[in-house]
């Protein structure tokens, strides 16, 4: 009976060494990819970072441009030599302040206004569902993370893109 025992210790010790073994080289491979993944990660938080800086860095830069030129409109309106506003002349914002705000938006008809326009351009177009939007190219990809013609999008696709959040 013991001669039978022993060869099952054996093998049985032999599978907890492998297992052991195995078990190492699972460990080492899980922390390989946890490195990876961090390093992925520290990638990603780092160009996201960058692109906050930036974004950041334009506001501020949008801001100081709108600051001087509220300064401006002021200094005219104060010297008088701002006529247009009693004239024939009119100062017509180009889909509104698009410089500074999505172009066609509320926004931007909205700071056209502040700035001192007295009109503002724009344009619509139609949606495949026969919905009038403000849009100025036949295309969404120049104003939108979209690619579609606006002709063939119903309303309710045209709303799923994004048109000028980056502004």
């Amino acid at each position: 009976m013991m001669a039978t025992k022993k060869p099952t210790y054996g093998i049985l010790l032999g599978l907890a060494i492998l297992v052991s073994i195995i078990s190492v080289f699972m460990a080492v491979r899980a922390q390989r990819e946890l490195a990876a993944a961090e390093s992925e990660l520290s990638l990603q938080l780092d160009l996201a970072n960058s692109v906050t800086v930036e974004a950041q860095a334009r506001a501020e830069e949008l801001e100081e441009e709108l600051r001087v030129m509220a300064d401006r409109l002021e200094e005219l309106e104060e010297t008088g030599e701002n006529t247009c506003r009693d004239s024939n002349v009119r100062s017509v914002a180009h889909r509104g302040a698009s410089d500074f705000a999505p172009e066609n938006t509320l926004p931007a008809f909205q700071l056209a206004k502040e700035l001192g326009f007295s009109c503002a351009e724009t344009d619509i177009r139609f949606t495949a569902d026969g919905i009038p939007v403000c849009l100025h190219d036949g295309s969404i990809e120049r104003t939108s993370n979209g690619t579609d013609d606006i002709h063939s999008l119903t309303f309710e696709e045209v709303r799923q893109y994004d048109f000028g959040s980056w502004k």
